[in-house]
């Protein structure tokens, strides 16, 4: 494969991974595409562009993960040791 296959193909999957995220509304999905219109993704190889807002969406993502399941846990975690302890 050449470069520039690599190049299109990681721009294809990001786009779409994105679109995923913005077509949930038409105002979010007309600025996504007037953001890839204005950096001139789909003319040209400009792999930054697309793979920046990737790595901030999965990085807010995982940001409330970590918020959301850390309290589960450590819950769970309390509740199983006095479960375990009275067990013994």
């Amino acid at each position: 494969m050449d470069i520039s296959e690599i190049n299109n193909v990681i721009i294809y999957e990001c786009k779409n991974y994105l679109y995923f995220f913005f077509k949930q509304t038409e105002y979010t999905r007309e600025l996504w595409f007037k953001y890839l219109d204005y950096f001139n993704v789909n003319d040209s190889n400009n792999v930054l562009y697309v793979i920046i807002p990737v790595f901030i969406i999965n990085y807010i993502l995982c940001i409330i993960l970590v918020l959301i399941i850390k309290p589960l846990i450590d819950n769970s975690y309390k509740n199983n040791r006095y479960y375990c302890s009275k067990m013994f």
